[in-house]
């Protein structure tokens, strides 16, 4: 699947002509804050595909560490805008939220909702949801609630319905991520041990954006309803 996976990547800049204007969501996976974090998102487009996207952020005295226990070139990705390298020693959220900021701006909307596991994430997005207004969701990480948003990213590739920027960094946690399922078979992505330098937090972000892409049209469908019986 991760060939098929490259092969339905478009250039930085179609992809956000792509997603220009779109109403979409956002994700996040804030890890430990010494080690790699992630944003993500996702969004429906007229032709019936789903965009996604992530971005990464490490610390700047953590880089040359995770250089070589990750065994990726973090300082390239970040030249090439796939990574924020924040200052000191831990991930500085405010440089997610500028990021993310910048992002809403450039897609020309804020996202419809801001997706999060609560792991390590709960004062951040507190936070957020006070200064913004934002409409901010707690993504719970058991198979029951990832199970159907991984399972669509799978259909999604296999069918050739997903399209993203070719960014090295999602395309490298997805390459790490294996499904692991309980007994009614639901399934979540995780890293082979907790100790894995193999990382899959851009994939995770973009999980927890997928998992709540359906409200869109759902809460669409409410509004279109709305205006036919005032009608």
């Amino acid at each position: 699947q991760l060939e098929q996976w490259r092969s339905l990547a478009v250039s930085h800049d179609e992809f956000m002509q792509l997603i220009k204007d779109a109403e979409h969501i956002a994700g996040y996976d804030l890890s430990k804050k010494i080690d790699l974090t992630a944003s993500g998102g996702c969004c429906n487009l007229p032709d019936g595909r789903v965009a996604v996207w992530a971005h990464g952020y490490i610390p700047e005295e953590a880089v040359s560490r995770h250089e070589k226990t990750d065994r990726v070139p973090y300082r390239d990705w970040a030249r090439e805008n796939w990574v924020t390298v924040t200052p000191g020693a831990v991930v500085d959220y405010d440089c997610i939220t500028k990021h993310v900021d910048a992002l809403n701006l450039e897609i020309g909307r804020v996202p419809n909702e801001d997706c999060f596991d609560p792991y390590n994430a709960t004062l951040y997005m507190t936070q957020l949801e006070k200064k913004s207004s934002r409409t901010v969701v707690e993504v719970r990480q058991g198979t029951l609630t990832l199970s159907e948003p991984t399972n669509r990213l799978r259909e999604l590739i296999v069918s050739g319905k997903v399209v993203h920027d070719g960014n090295p960094l999602l395309t490298w946690a997805l390459g790490n991520a294996y499904a692991v399922s309980d007994t009614n078979e639901n399934i979540k992505l995780s890293k082979r041990n907790k100790d894995d330098s193999q990382r899959i937090d851009p994939a995770a972000a973009v999980i927890n954006a997928l998992s709540r892409l359906p409200q869109i049209v759902k809460k669409r469908s409410k509004y279109e309803d709305e205006d036919v019986l005032e009608l």
